[in-house]
Parts: structure tokens; C-alpha cells; sequence
């Protein structure tokens, strides 16, 4: 309906009364005017014009007005308000009724009255305006609803995967019924373009769609297109076009461009089988809004391929590297001891000097080769656990005799608490041995000099807890997300180790079924915690994380303290 000129259509098989209403509503200025004496051309006319009001006799040669009322309900749409204004000279009271159960809106008799009429027309009409304002915001609402909720799922499904085609299958779905009949998304620039998502309302035909997409690009014109390609109605013949829809023939589509660096990869493409369905300047801003976030997601998951790529890359060479060096430097480690326990009492005190630092080098470097190698066997899973039931206080003291020179050396007090000599572990103790020292070696590196470290080993609902704690200068909380990073140095000028203990010890703990987390707070010290199977308890990831939910509630132990001073 045009709010300023309503179309009204006349409808009496008498041109005197035709000629009357004409007088009157033109007069008036009420709209534009149809009129017909025959029955059968107005229904022809309201299903060509969709008249915003309908004046009606009912008493007419070969359709009577009852009959009109019935064809003029049932073309019109579902929720829709076309009213009719019956005029006729039948005073009965089954006249009306019948009328207005037919679907008239209002019933007048003749000789009407001209002000009454106007009146009533007038009424009619804007009750039409305000229903129809009432629908379309109402439309408008339900329409932004629906996108914002598209767009979200949309968002969900892109960043839900960094596979590419799984990301654009789940798109396609989400879009197939609710926004197109058929959705189709392309890549590739030039001769490289492949289909690589399809989703149509029917499976049957999403199937023969997909074995003739094997063949090429089914919508080879639209892909390189620089702007939205928007079409809401399509001849009726395809082949006009110049676009192969392989042998489907919509009725609308609207085809966007996916970019990403600053050229078109490829193209989303919505099609619609039904005349009810046609795109329009939202539907191409919210297709364009889809490409926009697809073509993100493509960028996203490309980014992390060639990450993935360089990462195994780098882990390759390395290993190689490390392997190759390992052997070497055990000979130069062993060498320069040899020399050192070899020289005379008397020895220049410099060439001694020279012989230790050899060896201190070494050593550090074949503990980084050592390391790398650690890495690369844990990410192949090559590092099967030897485990056993093992004594938690037997693993703390057995760590103290290898740490407690180095801790005494900096100047710290090396503290080892047991909650109960009687509490054991279920593990492999080189490993737990390693995990341990690696804690302990990185408190001793960072805790200044008259401070303090604390080993402890406690229960913890079916899981034995190991804390290593100092009191250190702590770690910054942006720092804590990426301590188990592989090569992650808070400070990258530090070369006191490569970024490697604490992802080799977390993915230990790991692979005996445990968990390891950091608490700290600047200025007042770090703890590290991980936790190992109790013995007799599966060590699995489930049971760890079910340890860890029940470990608040659970009561604490009663301590054994065994305390060793460095």
C-alpha cells in the first residue's frame, strides 16, 4: 500500500452506482480507482492491483458478491488485512451476517448516506495503513533478529574450526533453509577454482549437485567479481543469463565476493527456488557481512597451516641438529673432565680454569640437546613411561641430593615436606625425578640469594600433589597464560636456557595423567604445582580432572615434616 495514494477497487454490475462512488471517492481524493461491472474481472483485477480496499455489491449476474468475498479471501496472504466494505441494497439481517463471515469488513445498505460512506471508506483504509506499519516494523524486528542470530551462529561455526572446509560446510548449513534454497561457496582465483561448500534444502538434489560440482565451478561468471552481485528476479529462462546453475533454475540469488589480502579468493552465493524469496539491499549487506567473516576465517586458518608448517619445520631441524650434536658433546664434556682429573696438583691455575669452563659449557649445551630431544619424543609420542609405585618422599630425597649443591651455592634454603612417609606414587621416577628438577632449578635460578625453596608432596583426592614453592620475585600475571609455551622466555635477552623446562615437565605430568598450574604473586614468590596418580588410581586425563574438582573440598592431611637445609 502507497500511504499516499491507496488503490480502491468498485465492484457493482449497475454503471449508475459506479458512476456515484466514482463522484464520491474521486471527489475526495481518497486514491486511484478501479471499477468493473463484471464479478469474474474483479477478481482478475484484485489479483493483479492487490487493491487496498474493496467496495462490493452482492446481488450480481453469474458470481454472486459471496463468491467474491470467498476468492478475495483466499488470495490473500496469510496475516495480511485487505478489507472489503460491502454496498448493497439487501436489508436482511442474514444478508450481513453471510457477509461478514465471508470476510467483509464492513457491511453498508443502499441508499447510502455520501458522508457515511466517506466515512467508513476512510476508517478502512487507515486501519489497513496502521495494520500493514504495524506488520512491517514487526517484520523489520523479526528480520533483524534473525540476522543478528545468523550472524552469531555464523561467527561460532567460522571460529569454531581452522579447517577451512569443515568452517564454509557449517556455513553453508547454517544459511540452507533459512536464508537460501541453495548456497554455494567457491575458492580459488582464475582456472584453480574449486566448490567447497554446497548445502541444499533438498539432500537428493544436494547430492547430484556435489557429483556435478566435481566436474568444474558450477558458477564460473560470479567467482572474480569485484562487488555483490544482487538479482531478485531472474528471466525465466537461466540460459540468458550466461550463468550455469547446473540445471537448476532459481528464482533469485545474490552472489558476494570473499576477500582477503586485498583480492577476491572467491564467492558466497545464496539462490532462491521460491517467488516468495527475493533478495534485496539487506539481504546483499547481510551476504556481504557472511563473505566478510568467511573470508576472515580462510585467512585465519591459512595463518595457522603455514604456522603449523614452520613450527614442524623448525622441530625437525632441530632435532636433526640435537641429535647430531649429542655425541660430540658428551666427547668434549668427558674430554675436558678427563683432563681435569689428569692434571697435576701444580697445574697453571688459568689452564685449570679454562678446562672447568669447557666442561660447565658443554654440559649446559649437551642439558639444551638433551631438552630438544625431550620435545621432539614427547610430541611423537615416543616417550613411553616406565612406571612404577614409587615412595614420594624417596623421590624428594633422592631431588634434594642433586639440587641441594646448587641450591647452597646461591646462597638458598632448600626445604623438603612430606605429608606422610607412607604416601606413594604411581609413576615413572626418571621422569618425576626430571619434572622435579626442573622446577626446582628454575626457582633456584630466579630466587635471590638468602631466600628460599620448598618441596612439598601432600594427598589429593586419589592423586598426590608435588608443590614446589619459593620466594622469588614472582611472575606477572600476562605472563602466566604462556609459561608452558615451548622456546616462551618472558625476557627474550635471556639466555640463561632456551624455553623448554616447563614444557617438557607439563607434558610429563600430562602423559602420566596429571595436571600443572602456577600460582604467583610479584614481589612474594612462585608456586608451581603438578600432580601424579596415587598408587592404585588409573591415571587417565579423565580421572585427573575429576581429582582436581574434588581436591578443594578435600580435608587437609596431617604432615610428617622432613626438613634439609642446603
Amino acid at each position: 500500500m502507497n500511504a499516499q495514494t491507496p488503490t480502491l477497487l468498485l465492484v457493482d454490475d449497475e454503471p449508475a452506482n459506479l458512476d456515484l462512488l466514482e463522484a464520491i471517492l474521486g471527489g475526495a481524493g481518497v486514491g486511484t480507482l478501479l471499477r468493473t461491472q463484471n464479478p469474474l474481472r474483479a477478481v482478475e483485477l484484485a489479483r493483479e492491483h492487490e487493491p487496498d480496499l474493496v467496495l462490493l455489491d452482492l446481488h450480481m449476474p453469474r458470481m454472486s458478491g459471496f463468491e467474491v468475498l470467498r476468492e478475495l479471501r483466499e488470495m490473500t496472504p496469510a496475516g495480511d488485512y485487505r478489507p472489503v466494505l460491502v454496498l448493497t441494497a439487501d436489508i436482511t439481517s442474514e444478508a450481513r451476517d453471510r457477509a461478514l463471515g465471508e470476510g467483509a469488513r464492513d457491511f453498508l445498505t443502499k441508499p447510502f448516506d455520501v458522508g457515511e460512506v466517506l466515512l467508513r471508506v476512510q476508517n478502512l483504509l487507515e486501519t489497513r495503513r496502521l495494520y500493514r506499519s504495524q506488520r512491517a516494523a514487526r517484520l523489520v524486528a523479526e528480520t533483524a533478529a534473525l540476522r543478528a542470530t545468523l550472524l552469531s551462529e555464523a561467527s561460532r561455526a567460522l571460529g569454531a574450526s581452522l579447517d577451512s572446509a569443515t568452517a564454509l560446510e557449517q556455513l553453508a548449513r547454517i544459511l540452507v533453509p533459512r536464508m537460501a534454497d541453495l548456497c554455494v561457496i567457491e575458492l580459488g582465483e582464475g582456472d584453480g577454482t574449486s566448490v567447497r561448500a554446497i548445502a541444499h534444502a533438498d539432500p537428493a538434489e544436494e547430492a547430484r549437485l556435489r557429483a556435478l560440482a566435481e566436474n568444474g565451478s558450477p558458477l564460473a561468471p560470479l567467482l572474480g567479481r569485484a562487488r555483490t552481485l544482487t538479482l531478485p528476479r531472474l528471466p525465466a529462462r537461466i540460459g540468458e543469463t550466461g550463468i550455469a546453475f547446473m540445471g537448476v533454475e532459481p528464482r533469485s540469488l545474490v552472489s558476494t565476493p570473499l576477500r582477503a589480502g586485498g583480492r577476491v579468493i572467491g564467492a558466497l552465493t545464496m539462490i532462491s527456488f521460491s517467488p516468495e524469496r527475493r533478495y534485496l539491499r539487506e539481504d546483499q549487506a547481510l551476504a556481504e557481512e557472511l563473505a566478510g567473516r568467511a573470508a576472515l576465517a580462510l585467512e585465519n586458518a591459512r595463518l595457522f597451516a603455514d604456522a603449523r608448517r614452520a613450527t614442524a619445520a623448525r622441530e625437525r631441524i632441530l632435532s636433526i641438529v640435537a641429535h647430531d650434536l649429542r655425541n660430540p658433546l658428551a666427547s668434549i664434556a668427558m674430554g675436558a673432565e678427563m683432563a681435569l682429573h689428569l692434571m697435576p696438583p701444580r697445574a697453571d691455575s688459568y689452564a685449570r680454569e679454562t678446562l672447568a669452563g669447557i666442561q660447565a659449557s658443554a654440559t649446559q649445551v649437551h642439558r639444551l640437546v638433551e631438552d630438544l630431544l625431550d620435545v621432539g619424543r614427547l610430541e611423537a609420542t615416543d616417550a613411553p613411561l616406565q612406571t612404577a609405585d614409587l615412595f614420594a618422599i624417596d623421590l624428594l630425597e633422592q631431588a634434594e641430593s642433586m639440587l641441594r649443591p646448587l641450591a647452597a651455592g646461591r646462597g638458598l634454603e632448600l626445604r623438603m615436606q612430606c605429608a606422610d612417609e607412607d604416601l606413594r606414587v604411581h609413576a615413572d621416577s626418571v621422569r618425576a625425578i626430571q619434572v622435579l628438577s626442573n622446577l626446582v632449578g628454575n626457582a633456584i635460578k630466579f630466587t635471590p640469594s638468602g631466600g628460599s625453596i620448598t618441596v612439598r608432596a601432600e594427598a589429593a583426592a586419589g592423586m598426590v600433589r608435588l608443590s614446589v614453592i619459593d620466594t622469588g620475585p614472582g611472575i606477572p600475571a600476562e605472563h602466566l597464560p604462556h609459561l608452558f609455551g615451548a622456546f616462551w622466555q618472558a625476557d627474550p635477552a635471556d639466555r640463561r636456557g632456551a624455553g623448554l623446562g616447563l614444557s617438557i615437565a607439563s607434558a610429563l605430568v600430562s602423559a602420566h595423567g596429571g595436571r600443572m598450574w602456577v600460582e604467583s604473586e610479584v614481589d612474594v614468590g612462585t608456586t608451581v604445582h603438578f600432580t601424579l596418580p596415587a598408587t592404585g588410581t588409573p591415571s587417565s586425563a579423565a580421572d585427573s580432572m575429576q581429582y582436581l574438582v574434588m581436591e578443594r573440598a578435600s580435608p587437609e592431611p596431617s604432615r610428617i615434616e622432613v626438613t634439609i637445609t642446603g
